[in-house]
């Protein structure tokens, strides 16, 4: 494959679907539309990455990807072409061969990219155009060929006639150029057209007048070609990637047990011999071990979750499962949650900004928070540390082989020693000595351990 340089044209705000954040920033399955295009484009290694940007999604687009892509800023939307001539004029080195494609396309494959290039040199072409067949067409530019199947002309929707509506060939906004041709045509491109737009598309029926070749490259999966203009649109896509990705993890040896109930984000990573149940969500930022057992009705996100791990019924965010774990159903584990080699977590429990040692039991009904639970411990149902006062939170400490009775109640900050016993329906106010029995509202000393 020749080498080329890579312009992205993304500076569109995505009107039609309305969202507050510009269309290429918008999450799919995990990750900004953008970065699908991005790691695509990379993994051909251009020699130069540009992205055609808005100066709202400027400052978002640097954080996202720093020095690694170079960018152009389109003052003014208004037009495809207007948006490369923005990036050829502020990278005025660029030189050779030039793909442009849009920062919607996030299906687009390495595959693609490297046959239209291939195709455009092969054809000795000013431009290659790639083009799909839908059922369809409504919404994009169709594709008008000339005798010789040339490209004549690429006509959009607004500015099309009847005739040229029921073409079913569309232009996907992916074009590789012989820049030197290119540059002598967006000069002459004008806004007169219904959405008073430069567009891009005119040079192709600039060359055409030209008697220079444009040829048009047809994609057998119109699917990969989609682009997002609308909320359906961004539906779809959605569903296409989730699809890819589910294909990926059962080649790799995780069994998904009802694939198409089942939604993991794009960079979640999972060991083999896992198994996913229906109506599980795994989010951005997920890692999970080998032989797992997840769901069903489960979601998630940003955790680590170590191997022979089950999880039933239950919602995880930013929490820290080791191995040998067992949690739900219908448990809710916080940000700053971690659990050491087999805790058991049972139903109802909800666990936040807590490390529990090994092999401890939180079994039923319990709300633990702000606390450090040692090893060996049995907390019963019902138990509550109280660590909020209405204006701080507080600690709670329950050291090894503690025993809380059902109901108990800890104010915090408050520590129980260690082998210490609680009476079922405790409020525990001070500090209990190791090896000691408390019991009562408030808690009194039982039995001294010394």
């Amino acid at each position: 494959m020749r080498r080329f340089s890579a312009v992205v044209l993304a500076a569109g705000v995505g009107k039609r679907i309305g969202f507050s954040i510009p269309k290429i920033l918008i999450p799919l399955c995990g990750k900004p539309m953008i970065s699908f295009v991005v790691e695509t484009l990379k993994s051909l290694n251009p020699e130069n990455l540009i992205l055609v940007v808005s100066p709202q999604a400027k400052e978002k687009i640097e954080e996202l990807f720093g020095d690694s892509v170079q960018l152009a800023v389109q003052e003014n939307p208004c037009g495809t072409g207007n948006a490369l001539l923005c990036a050829l004029k502020q990278f005025p080195d660029l030189k050779g061969t030039l793909l442009v494609t849009c920062g919607d396309t996030p299906l687009l494959k390495k595959e693609t990219f490297e046959a239209l290039i291939d195709y455009q040199v092969l054809k000795k072409a000013s431009a290659a155009v790639l083009t799909a067949e839908l059922e369809n067409p409504f919404g994009y530019g169709r594709i008008v060929r000339d005798r010789k199947k040339w490209i004549k002309k690429i006509v959009e929707e607004k500015d099309a006639d009847s005739k040229i509506k029921k073409i079913k060939e569309i232009n996907t906004g992916t074009y590789c150029f012989d820049l030197k041709e290119l540059e002598k045509t967006l000069p002459l491109l004008t806004q007169n057209n219904d959405q008073k737009e430069y567009y891009l598309t005119d040079s192709l029926h600039l060359f055409s007048k030209w008697k220079k070749k444009a040829v048009p490259l047809l994609i057998s999966d119109s699917d990969s070609a989609l682009g997002i203009n609308t909320l359906s649109e961004l539906s779809r896509t959605m569903n296409l990637l989730y699809r890819e990705i589910r294909e990926k993890l059962m080649n790799s040896g995780v069994l998904l047990v009802d694939p198409e109930t089942i939604y993991v984000d794009a960079e979640v990573m999972i060991g083999s011999q896992t198994i996913l149940y229906p109506f599980t969500i795994l989010e951005k930022g997920t890692v999970i071990g080998s032989n797992c057992q997840i769901g069903p009705f489960t979601r998630v996100s940003n955790s680590r979750i170590g191997s022979e791990v089950v999880i039933q019924n239950s919602v995880l965010n930013e929490a820290e499962i080791s191995d040998g774990c067992s949690i739900g159903p219908y448990a809710y584990l916080r940000s700053g949650t971690l659990l050491q080699k087999k805790v058991k977590i049972g139903d109802f429990v909800e666990v936040k900004k807590t490390t529990i040692g090994f092999s401890s039991k939180v079994p039923h009904l319990s709300y633990i928070g702000d606390a450090d639970i040692g090893e060996n411990v049995n907390i019963g149902a019902g138990t509550i540390t109280c660590n909020y006062d209405g204006k701080r939170k507080y600690n709670t400490i329950i050291e090894d082989g503690a025993f809380i009775g059902s109901n108990t109640n800890l104010r915090a900050p408050v520590r129980i020693g260690k082998n210490a016993v609680t009476g079922a329906g405790s409020v525990v106010i001070k500090d209990v000595e190791a090896d000691t029995v408390v019991a009562g509202v408030p808690a009194k000393v039982i039995k001294n351990g010394s």
